[in-house]
């Protein structure tokens, strides 16, 4: 029986039978996963605590027909402040939701992990508006994923986007190519095309760049408000839903 080490927070539990649970776990090394927690459930099981939603514990684990089993589990951060405070919770369900319902088992995609963590940690602090950090950690978990949009140049003329530094000038948002389009490119659209597009200031489009760019343990690295967040998230939103259908 090979073990496999491996670090991961739990994402989601489901009982099975009477005293056993399937978690799924999202990992360092092997992405999303689901595992057998034999007797997890019981007072007195090694599993109790590790198998918990929102726990980060080093597991050990083999692969059996249909799951990995968990042999063994020990904690690394139980996120209890987190856990027992009703508003960060329902924080904490919302991103994880959006995590399960993008991330695929068993899809080693690196970094995903390390920016869950640190998500939850800035959901722990309270010190950032909810919309700016779940509309970071969509942009930048589907980037994670293969999936970031063309911003930095126009689809049209190739043109980079923000070449010209001046603040009059207009930039777009194709919703039907997830791509960027230029003001001059955008004004020779007729009026029926111009309808799948989207105005984006420089502030926006510039927060939309960096977090597309940036270093996963520096995401959060920055503070938008007011217009310039509500244009970022409504940015992030049309995206999230085009990668949906």
């Amino acid at each position: 029986m090979k073990l496999v080490k491996v670090k991961g927070i739990v994402i989601k539990e489901v009982q099975y039978k009477e005293n056993d649970k399937i978690i799924t776990i999202m990992t360092d090394k092997l992405g999303k996963i689901s595992c057998m927690a034999k007797a997890a459930k019981k007072n007195n099981s090694p599993l109790l605590s590790t198998s918990q939603f929102l726990v980060y514990s080093e597991f050990l684990l083999y692969k059996g027909t249909n799951f990995y089993h968990v042999n063994s589990a020990e904690m690394i951060d139980s996120f209890y402040s987190l856990r027992v405070d009703y508003e960060k919770l329902n924080k904490a369900f919302e991103v994880t939701k959006i995590l399960n319902k993008l991330a695929y088992e068993e899809e080693e995609k690196t970094g995903i992990l390390s920016l869950y963590l640190n998500t939850l940690f800035i959901i722990q602090k309270m010190d950032k508006q909810f919309d700016f950090v779940r509309g970071v950690f969509i942009l930048k978990l589907l980037c994670l994923l293969g999936y970031a949009p063309n911003m930095y140049k126009c689809l049209s003329c190739n043109k980079k986007m923000l070449e010209n530094n001046k603040t009059d000038i207009k930039h777009y948002y194709d919703k039907t190519t997830n791509a960027a389009t230029c003001s001059n490119c955008y004004s020779k659209k007729n009026e029926i095309n111009k309808k799948h597009f989207s105005e984006i200031s420089e502030a926006a489009l510039y927060s939309v760049l960096y977090v597309i760019s940036s270093d996963i343990k520096k995401t959060y690295s920055f503070e938008i408000k007011g217009k310039t967040l509500n244009e970022f998230y409504n940015f992030v939103n049309d995206y999230y839903l085009s990668q949906m259908l």
